[in-house]
């Protein structure tokens, strides 16, 4: 019952957090990612190739910095020691790919099946759903796996073939079999 009157705002006897925000790691976190995106950016727009590998490279020593701050500060932004509990560190390294997935895969799809294999909408939007149908036989597939393999391998198992799957979609080319295309997306 405590939960529920902390959640309603009846009992909230948590002592508010004293903690100040990591505001070095912020700034390098954001400078890094800035210049990452900025270049590949740079280089998608055909932008001189130096400077869209002189902001990667930026981006990279920024980010390269970033964790030698994180292993040295006491609250840092990012906490590099949680990487030390195994089944954290799979389910957080594995999971990645999949989010990404699950997060830019429809526009991602969408465009490549409209624009660069010159497909319909509607061609477009029915093989968008078939990644749903991969979805309902994750479940069990996951549990067998869990069961068989274990947790932790199971999941680096899974973060891979989602990416793996992912991935194959750039060795499409106009013309490819729409078989070709729904394997990948059922995976």
């Amino acid at each position: 019952f405590r939960s529920v009157a902390i959640t309603l705002g009846c009992a909230d006897d948590r002592q508010p957090s004293t903690a100040a925000l990591d505001w070095r790691g912020l700034a390098i976190s954001g400078s890094g990612l800035a210049c990452l995106v900025a270049g590949m950016e740079a280089l998608g727009h055909g932008a001189p190739t130096a400077l869209g590998l002189g902001l990667m490279g930026a981006g990279a020593l920024c980010l390269a910095a970033l964790f030698v701050h994180a292993r040295r500060a006491p609250r840092a932004l990012i906490r590099l020691d949680l990487l030390r509990r195994p089944l954290l560190a799979i389910s957080i390294l594995s999971d990645f790919p999949i989010r990404m997935i699950v997060t830019a895969g429809p526009m991602l799809v969408s465009l490549l099946l409209q624009v660069g294999l010159s497909h319909g909408a509607l061609v477009s939007g029915l093989l968008l759903l078939t990644p749903a149908v991969g979805n309902l036989g994750l479940k069990p597939a996951l549990a067998a796996g869990a069961r068989t393999i274990g947790v932790p391998a199971s999941m680096a198992l899974g973060g891979l073939v989602a990416a793996a799957a992912f991935a194959s979609l750039a060795l499409l080319a106009p013309g490819s079999w729409l078989s070709l295309l729904v394997i990948p997306l059922v995976l």
